[in-house]
């Protein structure tokens, strides 16, 4: 990059400015980074504050790269970030591992062994795919900086596009951590014009920003003052500043004109603006040399010259020596050996103005037949470029121009820059309408294209905006496969518990007009339709519609159209079905996923066999299946798989009655979803949190206030309808004694709607909201639906991740508030069975329970009772036992219903085993060992957690560096270290992130177990003040607890 003496004067009135990057230029050598922004209008000396800090840095030893947005055309993609990348491979050798990452922003570097990376990013979602090309972009800097501090300079920032400003925003707060220094330059008036105000402002929130100010007096005549041969410059300085307003670029201008006259004379009249002074500017120049720099203006503001030398059919030799005037003159400057730049977009655009039309327009066609041969034949990917030029050659070039432009949509696409790639359809819709007979049919596809783009960058209303255009189209030029291929396109976007009715209307006149030789579009429209009409009031009807179209879809023999199919079939059965009717269809979904390639497909056919699993109550499958993926996770290595894997953990967990393990994977799965700001995985964590807590029975109300508000505006941003989750919110309601609450949040209308659509977990939670009620009414009317279901389990499945348990002891409570008291035995046995079967600690002590509360009358009119296995003994005078929602307190005769508490459940414990000693770590955490962390406050403090955090990320890399070496036994050192540092992260937070603090065990536990289980005690006594009396005499508690009947 030059730095001639020319550009300096601009630095007139700059010492601040200069100070600030001094100091932030001798900051890169003791390791410290930063971001600083110059800003402010056309001409006030940006890019000279930029030349000056690039020099300053060379000359302290430090390299630096460039990099331009294009101002007069349209570049690719991440244009300035390439430019810098390029300049940084060619400055140093950066390690063999951060090669693959290259690859994403540096299209040439796509050689054969690093293929497979660019594969995978096309596989994944929008914004997964695009975080992945973000944390590339991380990785390559501090893999840069590892080989020594350096300088990234970015010019003309309000012509950047889109996807550049979004991994400039990204990368802008991780710069302090490293020795980087990023200057970057924009004009704020413009921002404002392109629609980049905004997002470069987010940018500017982790960055220095200067914004120079104008020359004053003093400074105007000190740059007026080497034009002039007497000292009459002070009598000018005056005039000048009133005209220039003090804009250094118009001051020196001026200068230059002075500089350049003939006469000894000052002149009687300024020029009155910019514009005529740089006019008057190349007025001074050789005619020759004025010439060619108004065809070198058709190029944009950067050039080369060789691509001048064919534009020109002229020499290279000859225009370097044409262009050497404007180069003294300070009106070009070198970007390298045959690269030049207009030292402002000012002259280049007044030279392209005065162009005349005609041959304006002859220069574009020209230059654009030479990047069209190039591209055809693979030499670069240049289409938007193309496309520039062809639109500026006239209304005759608007048909190719659509074509180039659809081209460098669809490049824009393949490099991840969605924002663009729609920006760019736009174009080429515009063009393609504007060409002589423009085919409607052809044009229709094109815009179809267009809304593919739009839904994968998420945004649903634009895309389905373009496919309701198409499918009235459609409709009126009688094409029903455009019409089908339009319903598709808008049902690309699947909403959890939500039915669209236009995409329902959509979908069912596509199949009414579909010729019936068109199988394989049948089979697609069909299944999504299934999949569209859930939950449906009869959903038996969409689960048969899905069987049909896998069938159909089997008739064409043609694999994609079987995968598409299944992919929109299995989600109309999920939920809906029983087990053994969608198993099969699951797994040969991630079956077809794995033998195409396609991982996060077959990442999701493995998470629904693990949710078939868990419904079957079977621990073997649903282990294979988190094993299974887990694997994926790493293959993919992005957090929004990790965060899900965290939550399946914490499934598992839950499961087993292992709170405080599922409450660490909770927490590490919510810090996983916050790097990759995935909001899908809100409203599931959140919901997984409430089970959790509310299972565990440290569940308050400001907690479930606070959890039931991130649900429910979850709901809302996804668009899903919170009707599934309110049979949850109204078990918490009902256990906390707000009967009215929960009546009024899930009262006979939405119950009526839930039976209706007959998901098996929500009439699960309906008929524990009955027990805890005592509707015998709602009890029968729930029973025949779960009695098919009686082996299963129930649970919140994938939306919700959390585990109700077996459905057989629902069904067995169900039994006695309806007066069925025999039938609940056999009932509880089962369900015994089963969570025993999956190892579920806490449901199995609940169904123990019941058999301790559960009694029957002999023939005599005596009562006596079943006891659970492991209860023989229990105490016949009390009992306390978890029925549901409720703890039931028998004494002699009377019996209490009683909130749930943690104290309650160790209550529970001891009373159901008298005489023995419970130490208080195995009352609290039976069958886990519990570290006796010393100290006080947090598990881990913020330094600790900090440098847990970047030890984190930098296992990331040296993982991704022992793949590619394929060193086995590095990769399962460093993978036993970060699930180490992740288990420590994990148990120093508690559900939804909170810090979780330390102390010692035993006696934190002593303190917790004595007031907690005193406060249950002096609950019960009043309600009962005999049974409080007789409890507070048997109880207990210490560092051992025990319950001692009298």
């Amino acid at each position: 990059m030059d730095t001639n003496a020319h550009a300096l004067p601009a630095l007139q009135a700059r010492s601040g400015e200069q100070e600030a990057l001094e100091v932030a230029i001798s900051a890169l050598h003791q390791g410290r980074g930063e971001v600083i922004f110059i800003v402010g209008e056309p001409g006030i000396g940006k890019s000279a504050l930029a030349r000056w800090a690039a020099a300053r840095a060379r000359q302290s030893g430090i390299e630096t790269s460039w990099g331009f947005s294009w101002e007069a055309s349209r570049a690719p993609p991440y244009w300035p970030w390439m430019q810098c990348l390029r300049e940084i491979l060619q400055q140093r050798d950066l390690p063999e591992a951060v090669k693959p990452h290259l690859q994403r922003l540096l299209p040439e570097l796509a050689s054969d062994p690093y293929r497979e990376h660019a594969a995978k990013a096309t596989r994944l979602h929008a914004d997964q795919a695009r975080f992945q090309l973000l944390d590339s972009a991380r990785r390559i800097l501090r893999a840069t900086a590892t080989t020594g501090p350096f300088v990234a300079i970015l010019e003309d920032l309000h012509a950047a596009d889109h996807d550049s400003l979004l991994l400039l925003r990204y990368l802008c707060p991780l710069l302090n951590e490293l020795p980087v220094l990023l200057v970057g330059t924009w004009r704020e008036g413009d921002a404002q014009l392109t629609g980049k105000a905004s997002l470069l402002g987010e940018c500017a929130r982790s960055a220095t920003v200067m914004r120079p100010r104008a020359l004053d007096m003093e400074a105007v005549n000190a740059l007026l003052k080497p034009s002039l041969e007497d000292d009459s410059s002070g009598e000018l300085a005056s005039q000048v500043h009133a005209l220039t307003e003090g804009n250094p670029l118009f001051v020196t201008e001026i200068s230059a004109l002075l500089r350049n006259r003939h006469d000894t004379e000052l002149p009687t009249q300024l020029p009155a603006n910019l514009q005529q002074v740089i006019r008057q500017h190349f007025g001074t120049l050789p005619p020759d040399c004025r010439d060619l720099l108004g065809q070198a203006s058709v190029l944009g503001r950067e050039f080369d010259i060789p691509t001048l030398a064919a534009l020109t059919e002229a020499e290279e030799a000859s225009l370097q020596r044409t262009l050497q005037p404007a180069v003294m003159g300070g009106l070009l400057r070198h970007l390298g050996p045959a690269a030049l730049r207009y030292t402002h977009i000012f002259y280049r655009d007044i030279l392209y103005l005065d162009l005349d039309p005609t041959e304006r327009m002859r220069l574009h066609r020209v230059r654009a037949e030479q990047l069209s041969e190039s591209l055809h034949s693979g030499l670069g990917g240049h289409w938007s470029e193309l496309a520039e030029h062809l639109t500026a050659a006239g209304s005759g070039s608007l048909r190719e121009a659509a074509r180039a432009w659809q081209q460098a949509a669809r490049h824009a696409r393949e490099r991840l820059a969605f924002t663009e790639a729609c920006q760019v359809y736009r174009k080429a819709v515009e063009a393609f309408g504007a060409g002589p007979g423009a085919d409607p049919v052809e044009r229709c596809s094109l815009i179809l294209e267009w809304a593919r783009v739009e839904l994968e960058a998420g945004n649903l209303e634009a895309g389905r905006k373009l496919c309701d255009e198409v499918f009235a189209l459609a409709g009126t030029l009688e094409s029903p496969r455009l019409m089908a291929e339009a319903a598709l396109t808008y049902g690309r976007v699947f909403v959890i518990a939500s039915v669209d009715p236009v995409l329902v209307r959509y979908l069912r006149r596509a199949l009414q007009v579909l010729p019936g030789n068109e199988t394989g579009l049948h089979a697609q429209l069909q299944a999504r339709l299934a999949a569209a009409l859930q939950p449906d009031p009869e959903p038996d009807m969409p689960v048969r519609m899905a069987h049909e179209a896998i069938e159909l879809a089997r008739e064409t023999g043609d694999s994609e159209v079987l995968f598409d199919t299944l992919a929109s079939a299995i989600a109309a059965m999920m939920d809906m079905t029983p087990v053994p009717q969608r198993t099969g269809f699951n797994r040969e979904f991630a079956d077809m996923a794995r033998a195409a390639g396609e991982i996060t497909a077959e990442f999701r056919g493995h998470a629904l066999l693990m949710v078939d699993a868990m419904e079957s109550g079977d621990p073997a499958a649903f282990d294979l299946a988190l094993d299974t993926l887990e694997r994926l996770a790493r293959r993919i290595d992005l957090p929004h798989y990790d965060w899900k894997i965290e939550s399946a953990q914490a499934l598992r967990a839950q499961i087993r009655g292992q709170f405080e393990a599922a409450s660490a994977h909770n927490a590490a799965a919510c810090e996983h979803a916050r790097k990759a700001q995935d909001n899908a995985a809100e409203m599931t964590l959140a919901i997984q949190a409430l089970c959790l807590e509310f299972e565990a029975g440290t569940l308050d109300r400001p907690g479930f206030d606070r959890l039931r508000q991130r649900i429910t505006e979850a709901c809302t941003a996804t668009g899903s309808d919170d009707l599934f989750i309110r049979p949850v919110f109204a078990r918490y309601l009902l256990a906390a004694g707000d009967r009215a609450g929960a009546d009024a949040l899930c009262g006979p209308g939405a119950i009526d709607r839930l039976i209706g659509m007959r998901e098996i977990s929500n009439i699960t939670n309906i008929g524990e909201c009955a027990v805890m009620k005592g509707d015998r009414d709602l009890a029968r009317r729930i029973i025949p639906l779960l009695e098919p279901q009686r082996e299963y389990c129930a649970h919140a499945s994938l939306y919700g991740m959390a585990w109700h348990g077996p459905i057989a002891h629902t069904l067995a409570r169900l039994l006695r508030v309806a007066g069925s008291d025999a039938e609940a035995d056999r009932l509880l046995s089962m369900a015994e069975s089963v969570a025993e079967r999956m190892g579920a600690a806490t449901a199995l002590r609940a169904i123990r329970a019941d058999y301790a509360a559960h009694s029957v009358s002999d023939a005599t009119g005596k009562t006596t009772t079943t006891p659970a296995p492991g209860c023989e003994h229990a105490n016949s005078d009390i009992r306390l036992v978890c029925d549901g929602e409720v703890y039931r307190l028998s004494f002699r005769g009377r019996t209490t219903l009683l909130q749930p508490t943690r104290g309650m459940a160790w209550l529970e414990q001891l009373v159901n085993s008298p005489d023995r000693e419970w130490h208080v770590l195995d009352l609290v955490a039976p069958g886990e060992a519990t570290p006796d962390a010393g100290g006080t406050g947090p598990l881990l403090d913020h330094t600790a957690r900090d440098a847990y955090r970047k030890r984190l990320e930098d296992l990331d890399d040296e993982l991704e560096e022992a793949r590619l070496r394929r060193d086995d036994d590095l990769e399962a050192r460093l993978l036993d270290e970060q699930n180490l540092l992740r288990s420590e992260l994990g148990r120093a937070f508690g559900l939804g992130g909170r810090e979780r603090p330390a102390g010692k065990a035993a006696e934190r536990a002593r303190v917790n177990v004595t007031r907690r289980v005193r406060d249950a005690i002096r609950r019960i006594g009043e309600q009962d003040m005999d049974a409080g009396n007789y409890l507070d005499k048997t109880i207990k508690t210490g560092r051992f607890c025990s319950f001692q009947p009298l």
